[in-house]
């Protein structure tokens, strides 16, 4: 059937048009300058869009949903990381004292890098804040300390991703071995950090 090799020669033809050049009297050319204009190809790239496809070097605030279990890397208030975590033994509510496997809910700040940490890297939560010590003192307890977004202990470390199939820390943030080398290298020290429920 000849209609397969019209199309194709139609399909050439049109090809032609668009890329090759074209003879005075062509219905396909173009004479008016303003239209020319209109068709010319961009020959400077567009910085501003590339600018902002450009993932962020490092992280201006860090938010933890405890609820979804995620931690999420942020800068100019837009979410460019989000990581699975494990929680305290008990995540839901608040920290309110030492051994009590919560984890806090608040804004803090990400204080301080242990390079030597027992669970392979760790990153400092703030807590307690003021709030978190007169909250604990009117229950006659001491609030606990040594929060940390931490990765697995080297014992541990092949478990991997699976490690956020259960809620295992006394309170922490934990991450993979991986992971927590990302945040390391995207989070600087004094990010603030706010832990939602």
């Amino acid at each position: 059937m000849a209609l397969p090799g019209i199309a194709l020669a139609l399909a050439g033809a049109l090809l032609l048009g668009c890329t090759g050049p074209t003879r005075q009297g062509d219905p396909i050319s173009v004479t008016n300058p303003a239209d020319t204009a209109k068709v010319q190809p961009r020959t400077t790239p567009d910085t501003d869009k590339s600018a902002t496809n450009r993932e962020p070097e490092e992280a201006d605030k860090v938010v933890v949903v405890k609820a979804l279990r995620e931690l999420r890397l942020l800068a100019d208030g837009k979410v460019f990381r989000t990581y699975e975590i494990a929680l305290g033994r008990e995540p839901k509510g608040d920290k309110m004292w030492e051994g009590d496997g919560r984890t806090p809910e608040g804004l803090y700040t990400l204080d301080f890098k242990n390079e030597n940490s027992a669970f392979y890297r760790s990153i400092r939560v703030s807590y307690p804040n003021a709030q978190d010590w007169r909250e604990a003192r009117a229950l006659g307890v001491h609030p606990g300390s040594n929060i940390m977004i931490h990765g697995l202990k080297p014992e541990f470390a092949s478990v991997g991703k699976r490690h956020v199939q259960q809620d295992w820390t006394e309170g922490c943030i934990a991450v993979t071995n991986d992971q927590i080398d990302e945040i390391w290298s995207l989070v600087p020290v004094g990010t603030p950090i706010e832990i939602r429920p």
